[in-house]
């Protein structure tokens, strides 16, 4: 696994091969089997493969293949944080470090700005999945920062849905109707129009800094 992670980071045209040997499908079903087991490091070497190989347009565009099934993979771990007394099966669905690499995939696949993983995206529900996470128990995310009790990880992956979203509004077929959506959440109003700089580490937590717009 690491072997090929090497080799898709330096040689970038491998990555096109991936999507044309039909291994974006396996390292799905991979990443499917893996979503119970928490902080699996198998799941985690998936995910990684999987996000480097995004650098390809081909492979972003395999993840609506089979009824979107990678994408709808992704979204499952993207889930929000569940409460503790969730039971252990359903736990590993909400890794903070697999949410993080699931969203820098996912990322990665709509910067193609491809109409059919956007409209894909739009289809299994992401961008109303991914407001979720710009919210605390129901409290719109600050406009400063996210709570100190907030981890890393989860503060990184409110910063990487925010990137998303825009990326998804900014679709020149697609857009509209994910800027519609994005209209009527209070969370995103807090997020609009501000620039949002990567987090900040605060001891052993970290800091989501949100800060005014240039203009």
């Amino acid at each position: 696994a690491l072997a090929a992670l090497s080799l898709l980071r330096t040689r970038a045209p491998l990555a096109a091969h991936v999507a044309r040997s039909g291994n974006v499908l396996q390292l799905t079903m991979r990443i499917e089997s893996l979503t119970t087991c928490r902080g699996s490091k198998a799941l985690g070497k998936a995910l990684s493969i999987l996000r480097a190989a995004m650098q390809s347009d081909e492979c972003a565009e395999a993840l609506t293949k089979h009824s979107a099934r990678g994408l709808r993979a992704l979204q499952t771990i993207t889930a929000p944080p569940l409460p503790p007394a969730t039971s252990t099966a359903l736990l590993a669905v909400s890794d903070p470090a697999a949410r993080v690499l699931a969203l820098e995939t996912i990322k990665g696949a709509v910067a193609h700005q491809i109409a059919a993983v956007t409209r894909a995206a739009i289809d299994v529900g992401l961008p109303t999945s991914l407001l979720t996470l710009l919210q605390d128990e129901d409290q719109p995310l600050s406009a400063m920062a996210s709570p100190p009790t907030a981890s890393r990880e989860d503060t990184a992956a409110k910063v990487l849905a925010i990137d998303i979203l825009q990326s998804l509004s900014e679709d020149p077929e697609q857009g509209p109707s994910v800027t519609e959506l994005l209209s009527h959440s209070q969370a995103w109003k807090w997020c609009e129009g501000q620039r949002h700089d990567l987090f900040v580490a605060a001891g052993p937590s970290a800091t989501l800094r949100i800060t005014g717009g240039a203009g």
